[in-house]
């Protein structure tokens, strides 16, 4: 039979514990949230993802929450291409074809797919080329520029033909030569 004092002393350690954990978890927020109000842009995704995977959950979290400052928010969802997982391409995807969403959080989006999914975003982003907006259209060429070429190259040919913008125009004639 198990003691009381057996009981207690348990039921204690396993509150240190997950508040250890809980402790870790918030020192963890406290660092990500200090590097992305630390630069301008994204951090560098070596640095963030040295962090480990706890560090794109938390991440995940800081760009689900539409109660953070749209800077923070952004840099978040970019961040999230660092740290790869099906349900992070879905939810990207998702926040990039969502036209009621911030421009700004739906072009990081198309730069996390493209940093975190890299040939496999091309055939995910390719419908977005038929936006009227043009900083999505030029952000998809930037992003379209770090694919491998196999599955970019075509994409961007075919947008050439087809694309008025001449800033964008430009841009698609410098990444294609």
């Amino acid at each position: 039979m198990v003691s009381h004092a057996t009981l207690i002393f348990t039921a204690l350690f396993a509150l240190l514990a997950t508040g250890t954990a809980h402790a870790q978890n918030s020192d963890l927020e406290a660092h990500i949230t200090n590097l992305f109000t630390q630069f301008e842009t994204t951090p560098p995704g070596d640095e963030l993802k040295a962090l480990g995977s706890e560090a794109g959950n938390i991440i995940e979290a800081m760009a689900r929450d539409e109660s953070n400052r749209s800077t923070l928010r952004a840099q978040a969802i970019h961040a999230l291409g660092y740290f790869p997982t099906g349900d992070r391409r879905t939810l990207l995807l998702d926040w990039a074809q969502d036209e009621k969403l911030q421009p700004t959080l739906r072009r990081k989006a198309v730069w996390a797919l493209g940093n975190g999914w890299q040939a496999q975003a091309a055939a995910d982003l390719e419908p977005l080329f038929d936006s009227d907006n043009t900083q999505m259209r030029l952000a998809l060429v930037k992003v379209y520029a770090t694919l491998p070429a196999d599955s970019a190259r075509p994409v961007l040919e075919a947008r050439l033909g087809v694309e008025e913008n001449e800033t964008v125009r430009a841009e698609l004639q410098r990444v294609i030569q």
